[in-house]
């Protein structure tokens, strides 16, 4: 992807017990969000005999406690009260899973695994043994077992995703992290999909890293849920300036639409909002925005507006790949609502140690041209607001818009 991998948690051997800490956390922060059974059977332990047995209410009141007070955890009469349950009803997944709790609080990881197991071998959707099951794997330094559990168990349970979803986060930064999360990448892992909206907009996420985990994934699966996230995902990606991320993050999405990346016209083609900023995209501000759709001479255009807004203000912008060369810049607009009150003019920028800077346009009379640097893979093309008097409020429609090369070899 051509950056360094080095930042945050680089050593490959860290992801292990990090996972294995985050495993844990998950399993305390449900201390918060019990499941109804159990805490009706705390709220009603009288009824809960009745309709349970003894024995049961016991483990469940238990597995409360022990959630609220890990100690209880090492308590041995779960084993009585666990046993007696499991006598009877032989499969009893609750009671398995209690057992299997306190042995690997003891200490007996071998056994706490075999509880667990049979345990899911009952139901696969106990949200608490998948974790459990989780933690046991990344103990034994088996990530991609640990990954399969925990994402069972937010599959299982949307309760306290984001409580876990926020101890992942993190982890983003290490690749190995990121490899072991990419096996979850599939078009219908719904839980997947909201784990990266939320990275998406959290402080201090790399977009890269997002990125990464779709890239190492299955090239189908992962188009699929990257137009499954939506345009924000790829608008994201082109805003950080990786050009190689950025174009394969597409091309898998939208496969078919790669010649778009260097088609600079105005049109439905170009202006679809599932690329987000590699369509044509308004710029909507308090006081500016565009208006993109079709004319009323059946062409395709975009009417841009400004109600005073500081000068430079963009309206309309997107982001190409266009090739190394000199370009010729023209548009073609219609009609104009309060007179030149405001100009229109484009900027187009090149992202260049760590931002987005101006490329010099050359203008004499009606033409202007640019010339794109060979270490310029990827551009942005803004149209910006200018008042020219007291008065700037005003408006443009835009029909179209050309970035064409100069020099022949260079056209799509």
């Amino acid at each position: 992807m051509g950056r360094d991998d080095t930042h945050g948690l680089s050593s490959v051997n860290r992801v292990r017990p990090v996972l294995a800490c985050l495993v844990g956390l998950a399993i305390a922060a449900h201390a918060f969000t019990i499941s109804f059974d159990a805490l009706f059977a705390a709220r009603n332990p009288a009824l809960t005999v009745r309709v349970t047995g003894a024995a049961q209410a016991d483990v469940r009141n238990w597995q409360v406690a022990a959630l609220r007070d890990p100690e209880t955890l090492g308590d041995p009469a779960i084993r009585s009260s666990a046993a007696a349950a499991i006598r009877r009803e032989p499969l009893n997944a609750s009671a398995l899973r209690a057992l299997a709790y306190h042995e690997e609080h003891e200490g007996e990881l071998v056994r706490a695994g075999e509880l667990a197991q049979l345990s899911q071998e009952v139901t696969r959707r106990d949200e608490l043994n998948q974790l459990l099951l989780a933690r046991l794997a990344a103990r034994e330094d088996d990530v991609p077992g640990a990954m399969e559990h925990l994402g069972i168990a937010l599959t299982t349970s949307r309760r306290t995703r984001e409580e876990i979803f926020a101890l992942m986060v993190p982890l983003l930064p290490d690749p190995e992290f990121r490899a072991a999360l990419s096996g979850e990448v599939a078009r219908d892992n719904e839980w997947i999909a909201a784990f990266a909206r939320m990275a998406l907009v959290s402080n201090g996420v790399d977009v890269r890293d997002v990125a990464d985990v779709f890239l190492r994934a299955d090239r189908e699966e992962s188009g699929a849920l990257a137009r499954a996230i939506g345009p924000v995902f790829l608008s994201l990606l082109a805003r950080s300036g990786d050009a190689e991320a950025t174009r394969a993050l597409f091309v898998r999405a939208f496969p078919e639409r790669v010649g778009v990346l260097r088609d600079t016209r105005l049109s439905d083609q170009t202006a679809q909002a599932d690329m987000g900023w590699l369509g044509w995209s308004p710029v909507d501000g308090a006081a500016t925005g565009a208006e993109l759709g079709r004319t009323d001479d059946g062409g395709f255009g975009a009417i841009a507006f400004s109600s005073g807004a500081q000068d430079g203000a963009p309206v309309l912008r997107r982001v190409l790949q266009l090739s190394p060369g000199r370009y010729a810049l023209t548009d073609q607009r219609g009609e104009r609502v309060d007179g030149d009150a405001v100009r229109f003019d484009w900027a187009v920028k090149c992202h260049a140690r760590g931002l987005w800077r101006p490329i010099d346009i050359e203008r004499d009379g009606e033409a202007a041209a640019l010339t794109i640097a060979p270490d310029c893979p990827m551009q942005m093309i803004e149209l910006q607001a200018f008042a020219r008097r007291g008065r700037n409020s005003g408006e443009v429609l835009i029909e179209d818009v050309r970035l064409q090369p100069v020099d022949a070899r260079l056209a799509p």
